[in-house]
């Protein structure tokens, strides 16, 4: 894995403008006037307080005033004189599409560099944003060090290449150990940068496309006189002529920055917060039927109380569902952008198809999984070995009001379950080992939080068809649906097959006997048919 520390001011935006006012601002302040604004261009890229001290001779203490002053008309117009290169963002897509991980170190204060990538909607992006501090490091190269801590990478700078626009930028990659490519597109000059020593000088945006060139599939590239080290698997002389080299693959696993234990906590809370808001739910609302039940209307009988209990469990279930699902979905939300920032990579997956036959072998599928599976497991006595199903079923859902049923166990729960489950815990498992390691752990995980031997196997098997659903589909709906309609047939269809075949052995193997053909033509618009153009 390739990662890219870009510069902000002359490589990804213009902001020369602003900064050149700002400096022009502050020297008239301090008594030197600058009428000729381009004199200051030498102030875009450095740190501020160095290039004050070189350019108007002052001393540290005329300096830091000089800063204040300058950051007296930053802060309020000079950040948002600016303006992103054509073509920049361009560029970012293209590299995080193929593999890269990005960051960002600049010199700036990094509360600045946030607001402007943030103003420019280019934060999404960057793993990681980071700059200078207004009291503390100023450096290039303590910013440099700052991101490769902050990416863990210290101890993997081969893997690190830094883009700048000024000398000062490739000065602090190499105090770093790390090659730079530089840009003449920005403020410094291809002489300044070659005289730096940079790898490689970019002379307009567009040619840094080299850097998304040949990742997985080691593809031949041309490049101009680049000599990136371990980016490459050997070096470039020096010279005009333009010849094919090849970008080095990394045969490191991806770079994550994260512990075994963050990412296994970052896998399965989810999961333990919609369990505890579950609980919590739950247990308010079983508290409050007791304290209804004993202080309003006098019932002291406690298998009474307990009665009214089991009777609200579905009615609490589906409260405490619509209390997690807004979380989640914050959650759900909150990787898309870390997935898009290229903070989690893995292998491209095959293009979203959602589309109306795909929906329609969903449909079908889950319908006849639900029925074929459900008299699997009656045929082998597995329900009548492991009876806890059974009876924990007619108890709480007996004498429930089928609307109930419908609304909690039909929608509710199945939209939460595949927001934790298909759109949190699956996703998560595959940003680090894949779509296969992903779909088999989260279908045991699910069959595991249904809590009994005869669910644990029904809803394992469901889950693996639902993962494979969410791979095919890449669409978050499609598991849902699917979920819907194998509760849906659970309750509604399952019973209207007893009333027209009856119920017993053979009524189950003609109805599975019909089912058979229906789950041949789902699985095969489902996975099977070529996709939607």
């Amino acid at each position: 894995m390739q990662v890219i520390l870009f510069d902000l001011d002359g490589t990804l935006t213009d902001s020369g403008p602003g900064i050149m006012r700002s400096v022009q601002y502050a020297l008239e302040k301090m008594g030197r006037p600058v009428v000729d604004l381009q004199a200051l261009r030498c102030f875009v890229g450095p740190p501020l307080k160095e290039q004050f001290m070189a350019y108007a001779g002052f001393d540290d203490g005329e300096a830091l005033e000089a800063i204040r002053y300058y950051r007296e008309r930053y802060t309020d117009k000079g950040m948002f004189e600016n303006e992103v290169y054509p073509g920049v963002e361009d560029i970012l897509k293209l590299l995080v599409d193929r593999g890269r991980i990005l960051a960002v170190a600049s010199s700036k204060p990094e509360v600045y560099v946030r607001q402007i990538l943030d103003h420019f909607g280019l934060s999404v992006y960057f793993r990681e944003i980071v700059g200078a501090e207004l009291n503390g490091r100023t450096s290039k190269s303590e910013v440099i060090e700052e991101a490769l801590k902050r990416l863990g990478m210290s101890n993997h700078r081969q893997a690190v290449l830094m883009v700048g626009d000024r000398d000062y930028d490739v000065i602090g990659a190499h105090h770093c150990g790390l090659q730079c490519i530089g840009v003449s597109y920005g403020y410094g000059s291809r002489e300044e940068l070659q005289k730096a020593g940079a790898a490689y000088v970019a002379d307009s945006v567009s040619a840094l496309a080299v850097l998304a060139e040949s990742d997985e599939d080691d593809e031949t590239v041309e490049t101009n006189s680049i000599d990136m080290g371990n980016f490459l698997e050997e070096p470039v002389p020096s010279t005009s002529e333009s010849r094919s080299v090849r970008i080095k693959p990394d045969p490191r696993e991806p770079v994550q920055g994260e512990t075994v234990g963050k990412k296994i906590w970052r896998v399965i809370y989810p999961l333990l917060l919609h369990f505890a808001i579950t609980t919590a739910v739950t247990t308010v609302g079983d508290s409050f039927i007791a304290i209804v039940a004993i202080f309003l209307l006098g019932i002291t009988d406690q298998a009474e109380i307990m009665e009214m209990m089991t009777n609200s469990v579905v009615l609490l279930t589906g409260v405490a569902n619509l209390v997690s699902m807004p979380v989640q979905l914050k959650l759900i939300q909150s990787d898309r952008h870390r997935r898009k920032s290229q903070q989690y990579h893995y292998k491209s997956r095959p293009g979203k198809d959602s589309s109306a036959s795909v929906m329609l072998g969903v449909v079908l599928s889950s319908m006849a999984l639900c029925q074929i599976i459900n008299d699997l497991i009656m045929f082998s006595g597995i329900s009548r070995i492991f009876p806890g199903y059974d009876q924990t079923s007619t108890r709480v859902f007996g004498g429930q009001s089928i609307f109930m049923l419908l609304a909690v166990v039909v929608i509710v729960s199945p939209v939460i379950e595949e927001l934790v489950f298909r759109g949190l815990l699956q996703q998560r498992i595959r940003d680090y080992l894949g779509r296969g390691w992903a779909i088999g752990l989260t279908a045991v995980t699910f069959g595991i939080y249904h809590g009994n031997v005869v669910q644990f196997i029904y809803a394992s098997l469901v889950g693996v068809f639902l993962g494979c659903v969410l791979e095919r589909t890449q669409d978050m709906r499609a598991p849902i649906v699917a979920h819907i309609v194998a509760n849906f047939w659970s309750i509604i269809g399952m019973t209207i097959i007893t009333l027209i075949l009856g119920s017993g052995t053979i009524a189950s193997l003609i109805a599975d006997v019909i089912m058979l053909p229906v789950l041949g033509v789902g699985l095969w618009l489902t996975f099977f048919r070529a996709p939607a153009r």
